[in-house]
């Protein structure tokens, strides 16, 4: 990096004319920087900075470390420029954006962009690389075009990276590769599954509301069993059961099978006999008078 003034002799000598004696050469410098600047990185702004301010920018950026001055001893390019750190495909070997550690930068004026001259071993293929973005249109497609090329790649990288890296914990933890080890790992992981899965079965076996005869904790009448007695509410008539009470509990007890299949089956045409629990159930709740009862016939 070329030698700077300090801070503040900056400042005083844009300010006011003031120089030490034997700082000319660094203001020359200084000069050329403050051009490169604009040029560089203010370029198209539509805000008209100072010289103070384009002075007090280049050296937050500089004492931030976030950016520095190139006179093209690391990229061979004859034009000096600004580099600045903000970009994702920033060049930490070359402290380049675009990245120069290969052939030297050339600048185009026109495209305002740079490139690389790229020559085949035959010497029939020349064509420039574009290294930053152009703004013509043609040579913004090939720029688009050379970006995919280079995302690709990287990717490619880095999946091959992940797959060495993958390989070698296998081989660290005993498997002879990355897929024998991630089929084990699933493996195990299903076995924990199966395992955990047993356990809250046996722990709803052995629990006190648990039903042999549907196999729920808590059974199935206790779930339904309010539903069918609100639903019983609406059809109940004082007046006929009071006529024959054993035939119109008959026919509650058709009803509450009948509205028990469709909440548990959600629906009533089925051919299939009821749980136990529900049949004791619904009998208990509608009790046969004179102690005769109809359980289920097959066809």
């Amino acid at each position: 990096m070329s030698l700077d003034l300090p801070l503040v002799s900056l400042v005083m000598y844009l300010k006011e004319g003031e120089i030490n004696p034997g700082d000319e050469g660094k203001v020359v410098r200084f000069e050329k920087k403050m051009s490169d600047w604009r040029r560089d990185v203010i370029v198209g702004d539509s805000k008209n900075l100072t010289r103070e301010d384009m002075t007090s920018n280049m050296c937050q950026v500089e004492n931030g470390f976030v950016g520095y001055w190139c006179e093209g001893a690391k990229c061979l390019c004859a034009r000096t420029h600004w580099v600045l750190q903000e970009s994702e495909s920033f060049c930490w070997d070359c402290m380049h954006d675009p990245c120069a550690c290969s052939t030297p930068l050339v600048w185009d004026a026109t495209e305002q962009a740079y490139y690389r001259f790229f020559l085949s071993c035959d010497g029939k293929t020349k064509k420039n690389v574009w290294m930053s973005k152009p703004i013509g249109s043609m040579a913004t497609i090939n720029y688009k075009r050379g970006e995919k090329k280079r995302k690709e790649r990287e990717n490619k990288e880095k999946e091959e990276e992940n797959c060495a890296d993958n390989q070698k914990r296998a081989l660290n933890c005993g498997y002879c590769c990355h897929q024998h080890a991630k089929v084990a790992k699933m493996e195990h992981e299903e076995s924990k599954r199966q395992k955990t899965k047993k356990e809250t079965v046996k722990k709803m076996i052995d629990g006190p509301d648990h039903c042999i005869h549907c196999d729920e904790d808590p059974c199935l009448f206790i779930q339904i069993e309010s539903r069918l007695w609100e639903n019983d509410e609406i059809y109940y008539d004082k007046g006929d059961y009071d006529k024959d009470p054993a035939a119109y509990n008959s026919g509650r007890r058709k009803r509450a099978y009948q509205y028990a299949a469709f909440v548990l089956w959600e629906g009533i045409n089925y051919r299939k006999p009821h749980y136990r629990c529900v049949e004791d159930g619904v009998r208990a709740l509608f009790p046969p008078v004179d102690g005769k009862i109809m359980g289920y016939k097959t066809s």
